[in-house]
Protein backbone atom coordinates (compact mmCIF):
# COMPACT_ATOMS: atom_id res chain seq x y z
CA UNK A 1 0.00 0.00 0.00
CA UNK A 2 2.86 2.52 0.45
CA UNK A 3 4.17 1.66 -2.92
CA UNK A 4 0.76 2.75 -4.32
CA UNK A 5 1.22 5.97 -2.23
CA UNK A 6 4.48 6.62 -4.02
CA UNK A 7 2.53 5.94 -7.18
CA UNK A 8 0.26 8.24 -6.87
CA UNK A 9 1.90 11.39 -5.57
CA UNK A 10 4.56 10.95 -8.57
CA UNK A 11 1.60 11.01 -11.03
CA UNK A 12 -0.05 14.03 -9.59
CA UNK A 13 3.09 15.52 -9.46
CA UNK A 14 3.65 15.43 -12.93
CA UNK A 15 -0.22 16.04 -13.64
CA UNK A 16 0.34 19.41 -11.89
CA UNK A 17 3.73 20.37 -13.13
CA UNK A 18 2.95 19.64 -16.49
CA UNK A 19 -0.48 22.17 -16.00
CA UNK A 20 1.71 24.67 -14.25
CA UNK A 21 4.60 24.65 -17.21
CA UNK A 22 1.04 24.73 -19.87
CA UNK A 23 0.32 28.10 -18.22
CA UNK A 24 3.11 29.61 -16.74
CA UNK A 25 5.10 29.17 -20.54
CA UNK A 26 2.62 30.89 -22.37
CA UNK A 27 1.88 34.02 -20.17
CA UNK A 28 5.69 34.48 -20.24
CA UNK A 29 5.59 34.20 -24.39
CA UNK A 30 2.55 36.78 -24.41
CA UNK A 31 4.44 39.04 -21.99
CA UNK A 32 7.78 38.70 -24.11
CA UNK A 33 6.16 39.52 -27.16
CA UNK A 34 4.51 42.20 -25.71
CA UNK A 35 7.04 44.18 -24.39
CA UNK A 36 9.12 43.32 -27.56
CA UNK A 37 10.33 45.69 -29.79
CA UNK A 38 9.91 45.47 -33.89
CA UNK A 39 13.46 44.30 -34.05
CA UNK A 40 13.36 41.46 -31.85
CA UNK A 41 9.85 40.40 -32.80
CA UNK A 42 11.60 39.16 -35.94
CA UNK A 43 14.48 37.66 -34.05
CA UNK A 44 14.28 33.87 -34.12
CA UNK A 45 14.54 31.90 -31.49
CA UNK A 46 12.19 33.93 -29.79
CA UNK A 47 14.14 35.17 -26.56
CA UNK A 48 12.19 34.25 -23.22
CA UNK A 49 12.49 37.77 -21.80
CA UNK A 50 12.70 41.15 -23.70
CA UNK A 51 15.72 43.02 -23.29
CA UNK A 52 16.02 46.23 -21.50
CA UNK A 53 18.54 47.80 -23.89
CA UNK A 54 19.27 48.52 -27.53
CA UNK A 55 23.13 48.49 -28.55
CA UNK A 56 24.04 49.48 -31.82
CA UNK A 57 27.11 50.20 -33.51
CA UNK A 58 27.70 53.10 -35.17
CA UNK A 59 30.51 54.45 -38.19
CA UNK A 60 31.21 57.75 -39.46
CA UNK A 61 30.67 58.43 -43.22
CA UNK A 62 31.01 61.04 -45.97
CA UNK A 63 29.33 64.04 -46.00
CA UNK A 64 28.94 64.14 -42.24
CA UNK A 65 26.53 61.27 -42.18
CA UNK A 66 26.33 58.37 -39.84
CA UNK A 67 25.83 54.64 -40.83
CA UNK A 68 23.79 52.29 -38.11
CA UNK A 69 24.54 49.27 -37.76
CA UNK A 70 22.55 46.07 -35.89
CA UNK A 71 23.35 43.10 -34.54
CA UNK A 72 20.18 41.11 -34.64
CA UNK A 73 22.00 38.22 -32.39
CA UNK A 74 21.78 35.52 -35.56
CA UNK A 75 25.24 34.62 -35.03
CA UNK A 76 25.90 36.81 -38.58
CA UNK A 77 27.56 40.09 -36.81
CA UNK A 78 26.46 43.50 -37.32
CA UNK A 79 24.12 44.48 -40.53
CA UNK A 80 23.47 48.01 -42.00
CA UNK A 81 20.28 49.12 -41.58
CA UNK A 82 20.77 53.28 -42.08
CA UNK A 83 22.52 55.59 -42.96
CA UNK A 84 21.82 59.51 -42.79
CA UNK A 85 22.75 63.00 -40.73
CA UNK A 86 19.19 63.91 -40.17
CA UNK A 87 18.30 64.24 -37.13
CA UNK A 88 14.57 63.53 -37.19
CA UNK A 89 15.42 60.19 -39.34
CA UNK A 90 17.71 58.97 -36.84
CA UNK A 91 14.96 59.75 -34.03
CA UNK A 92 11.77 58.04 -36.24
CA UNK A 93 14.22 55.14 -36.42
CA UNK A 94 15.21 54.76 -32.91
CA UNK A 95 11.54 55.14 -31.80
CA UNK A 96 9.95 52.77 -34.52
CA UNK A 97 12.09 50.19 -34.89
CA UNK A 98 13.88 49.68 -31.02
CA UNK A 99 11.36 51.61 -28.46
CA UNK A 100 14.21 54.06 -27.44
CA UNK A 101 13.20 57.54 -27.21
CA UNK A 102 15.63 60.38 -27.68
CA UNK A 103 16.18 63.01 -29.85
CA UNK A 104 17.86 63.33 -32.91
CA UNK A 105 20.47 65.84 -31.40
CA UNK A 106 21.22 63.54 -28.66
CA UNK A 107 22.09 60.68 -31.16
CA UNK A 108 24.16 63.12 -33.29
CA UNK A 109 25.89 64.50 -30.51
CA UNK A 110 26.25 60.91 -29.12
CA UNK A 111 27.70 59.53 -32.66
CA UNK A 112 30.23 62.91 -33.52
CA UNK A 113 32.67 60.79 -31.66
CA UNK A 114 33.21 58.15 -34.42
CA UNK A 115 34.74 60.73 -36.35
CA UNK A 116 37.87 60.69 -33.89
CA UNK A 117 37.78 57.13 -32.72
CA UNK A 118 36.35 54.90 -35.89
CA UNK A 119 33.66 52.81 -35.39
CA UNK A 120 32.06 52.57 -31.57
CA UNK A 121 29.19 50.45 -30.06
CA UNK A 122 26.27 52.80 -28.07
CA UNK A 123 23.85 50.89 -25.33
CA UNK A 124 20.35 53.16 -25.25
CA UNK A 125 17.54 52.10 -22.73
CA UNK A 126 14.35 50.91 -24.22
CA UNK A 127 11.01 51.91 -23.58
CA UNK A 128 9.76 49.19 -21.97
CA UNK A 129 5.71 50.27 -22.25
CA UNK A 130 6.51 51.83 -25.64
CA UNK A 131 4.14 49.38 -26.88
CA UNK A 132 1.37 50.01 -24.98
CA UNK A 133 1.99 53.91 -25.54
CA UNK A 134 1.62 53.60 -28.95
CA UNK A 135 -1.54 51.03 -28.99
CA UNK A 136 -3.64 54.12 -26.39
CA UNK A 137 -2.19 57.03 -28.75
CA UNK A 138 -3.57 54.86 -31.93
CA UNK A 139 -6.98 53.91 -30.73
CA UNK A 140 -9.17 55.83 -30.13
CA UNK A 141 -11.08 56.08 -27.12
CA UNK A 142 -9.11 53.25 -25.36
CA UNK A 143 -8.50 55.20 -22.78
CA UNK A 144 -12.20 55.07 -21.70
CA UNK A 145 -12.65 52.15 -22.69
CA UNK A 146 -10.08 51.17 -20.49
CA UNK A 147 -11.12 52.22 -17.27
CA UNK A 148 -14.70 49.49 -17.20
CA UNK A 149 -12.57 46.88 -17.62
Amino acid sequence: MDKLNIVQKTVVSIILATMVISVVVPILFFLTVAFSNDVEMTQFPKRIFSNFSVTVKVASGENGEYELFHDRGDGEGYRSIITTKNPTKLENHFKRQYGVIISGEELLKDFSATRENGPMEFKYRKDLFFNFKQFFAIVNNSGKALTPS
